[in-house]
């Protein structure tokens, strides 16, 4: 993979998420894990990049001259953690069966998330969440997406909120094809 290939890849799951507060993917899985009774979840694939992990990538940014323009640079720059973990769902579910989110939503609305999106298609479930300060600035982004085989957690944290509008402005067309209009 190219140098802007994979910070395009990062970019991405800041568009598609954490703090201190915040349930860590493990925490959240356990959730999950626990509501799922018959099945288990096992962990797949697991990063997890903080303040140091991120400078470091910053800095193969500028070594490697990663082709970046001004608003993929300003999002990389912004990130103060990613988290990202892939599990397998053993067995999987069965067809029309419901994917436990209800207790893993409650757990962050009670530390102050808020969703933004969460939909129910055909057996996928995407739920995003986002929190903000206390001037409504967001700092921080979960995204859970589910399907019968697999359940992906990724926690972002930093001040996003220019980040996401710089993204939307950048690529109109991104964003009317999300959102299916």
């Amino acid at each position: 993979m190219r140098p802007k290939q994979i910070v395009v890849a990062l970019l991405l799951v800041v568009v598609s998420i954490g703090c201190a507060s915040t349930p860590s993917n493990t925490q959240v899985s356990s959730m999950i894990d626990h509501d799922l009774a018959t099945h288990a979840l096992e962990r797949d694939e697991h990063l997890k990049l903080g303040r140091f992990s991120l400078s470091m990538v910053r800095g193969v940014c500028r070594i490697v001259g990663a082709d970046l323009d001004e608003n993929e640079l300003n999002i990389v720059k912004s990130l103060r953690s990613v988290e990202i973990s892939t599990y397998s769902i053993e067995p999987p579910l069965a067809q029309g069966q419901e994917f436990p989110l209800a207790r893993v939503e409650k757990s962050l609305t009670e530390k102050g998330w808020s969703r933004m999106i969460s939909t129910h298609e055909d057996g996928d479930e995407l739920m995003l969440m986002t929190r903000s300060d206390d001037k409504g600035k967001i700092k921080g982004v979960f995204v859970l997406s589910a399907d019968r085989h697999e359940v992906e957690l990724v926690q972002i944290a930093g001040p996003l909120d220019k980040a996401f509008a710089n993204a939307i402005a950048a690529d109109r067309d991104l964003v009317s094809g999300m959102l299916g209009s």
